[in-house]
């Protein structure tokens, strides 16, 4: 402790004999004394001097390490954007590739800086958070997100509700992504077709892109069978007239989508329908143009001389969006399933869907889309329609079930259902070809499972066949092989008078 010992001291002058009298008066003097004591520290205060200048110094090497992470973190940013620019040019109009908007926010009265590549923008990690997990793809995952606007200035008010869709992998984009991101940027806004808001690095040092969408809050068709009415002649009607409004607005500018199906058809909670997934799109030349990939697609909802050829054109569009079609008026049934579920290789469905044996038929309930569905399913791609033509079919649908009685009073047949009312229509296929479609395979007895395999000794035209309920009666023709197609060329051997043809089989059961 430091002692002080303070003593005052006052005293007066008084003025010699020979001072004046006009002489200052006396002026008092004040003297202080002050006597130090010894300087002593505690052991308490040198602990506490010691602590703060080691805070200090601390502070000031986290502050160092923040900024110098802050830089690398930018200066890593502006090396992908760089890399990310290189990949779109070319594929992605770049008026202005590298464009910044510098923006004060008045509550911080910081600057921040919005990025923007080739007409994308890109948000910072911290306006935009995670909600939840909406469901995982094959590659990637969706997650409810919001994004918080940046300042007062900010377009957005209030927090926007958006869908964040993050690539799995992350050394860059991968071909679907990039050719995703392609497509929307290609498209003009369009309300059946998803929007995209922006992009967002995310992950380790920003390495995964993600792509900021329009949030659809009913989610995806295939999801809202049982949901929604979408079977009814306007049910129908509201739903099919968006999806082929998003498909002609894409056609228009020559942009293939090749993945057209409910899945990839996203419900808001108005009931509007918007295209989506755009993982497999490409851009033609033109109307006739055509794309060539022998990549992996999904094959029920493909043309069949796609799978054949390997080659796509916007009529291949028209057969998935009549598949699309046949899905939504079955209440979200899978194309073909009576036979992949029996264990006939995919390869031999789709040629004898190519060669008209095996056609997809809609239930008798609906007559109000057989026509337009079976033009988008016409196996000579040259004779579909094109999708203004389907959008006006699909316009012209009935919208009560009396005008769909109407409708049918004008001369429209429609097939009779088997007693089944099987969803495949294999009226074309003599029972030997179905017997060698399913390659010779044998059920075990006692096998009661859905999943079995079919041979020729299972069927048995005389009457029913011996599968325990599961395939419908046979049918006899109403002559043999010979007589009406020629023998050989159907049935594959030479026919005799008592050979019969299987009318259909079971598989999908209506209400």
């Amino acid at each position: 402790k430091k002692l002080c010992e303070v003593r005052v001291y006052e005293s007066r002058v008084t003025p010699e004999p020979t001072q004046s009298p006009t002489a200052s008066p006396t002026i008092p003097a004040t003297i202080v004394d002050i006597k130090r004591g010894e300087d002593t520290l505690s052991t308490e205060q040198l602990v506490g001097i010691l602590l703060g200048c080691i805070l200090a110094t601390t502070l000031v090497v986290l502050i160092v390490v923040f900024i110098v992470w802050r830089r690398k973190i930018m200066k890593d940013r502006d090396a992908q954007f760089e890399r990310f620019k290189q990949r779109l040019q070319g594929a992605v109009p770049l008026k202005s590739p590298r464009m910044k908007t510098r923006r004060r926010s008045s509550a911080t009265s910081d600057v921040r800086t919005t990025t923007y590549v080739g007409g994308i923008r890109f948000y910072n990690n911290d306006t935009v958070k995670r909600v939840k997990l909406l469901g995982r793809g094959h590659y990637g995952d969706v997650y409810l997100a919001t994004i918080q606007p940046e300042s007062d200035e900010e377009e957005i008010c209030e927090s926007k509700v958006v869908a964040m869709k993050a690539q799995k992998r992350t050394d860059g984009f991968s071909p679907e992504m990039m050719r995703e991101l392609q497509a929307m940027t290609a498209v003009p806004p369009h309300r059946n077709v998803l929007e995209l808001v922006g992009m967002l690095p995310f992950g380790d040092k920003g390495k995964t892109i993600c792509f900021l969408t329009s949030y659809c809050e009913m989610g995806s068709l295939d999801k809202l069978h049982k949901k929604v009415d979408m079977v009814s002649p306007s049910g129908f009607k509201k739903v099919a007239l968006d999806v082929a409004r998003g498909l002609a607005h894409l056609h228009r500018i020559h942009l293939l989508h090749r993945d057209l199906a409910c899945r990839n058809l996203l419900m808001k909670a108005d009931g509007t329908v918007a295209i989506a997934d755009f993982g497999l799109a490409t851009k033609l030349d033109g109307p006739n143009g055509s794309y060539h990939s022998t990549e992996p697609v999904a094959w029920q909802w493909t043309a069949p001389e796609s799978i054949e050829t390997s080659s796509y054109t916007l009529k291949s569009d028209i057969w998935s969006l009549g598949v699309t079609f046949w899905e939504i008026l079955t209440r979200g049934e899978r194309p073909y399933s009576e036979l992949v579920n029996c264990g006939v290789p995919s390869h031999r469905i789709t040629k004898s869907v190519l060669e008209g044996k095996v056609k997809l038929r809609i239930p008798e309930n609906r007559p109000y889309a057989v026509s337009m569905v079976g033009s988008c399913l016409n196996l000579d791609s040259v004779s579909r329609p094109i999708a203004l033509e389907v959008l006006e079919m699909v316009d012209d649908i009935a919208a009560t079930a009396k005008d769909a009685k109407e409708f049918l009073s004008r001369g429209l047949t429609v097939e009779k259902p088997s007693a089944m009312k099987s969803s495949h229509n294999f009226t074309n296929l003599d029972y030997k070809d179905v017997a060698n479609l399913y390659a010779e395979q044998t059920v075990p007895e006692g096998n009661k499972s859905g999943k079995m395999k079919f041979s020729r000794k299972h069927i048995n035209c005389e009457g029913t066949s011996k599968i325990g309920g599961r395939w419908e009666e046979c049918r006899k023709a109403e002559s043999d092989c010979t007589n009406t197609t020629g023998g050989a060329t159907l049935c594959g051997v030479a026919s005799t008078p008592t050979t019969t043809r299987m009318a259909s089989t079971v598989g999908v059961h209506y209400q």
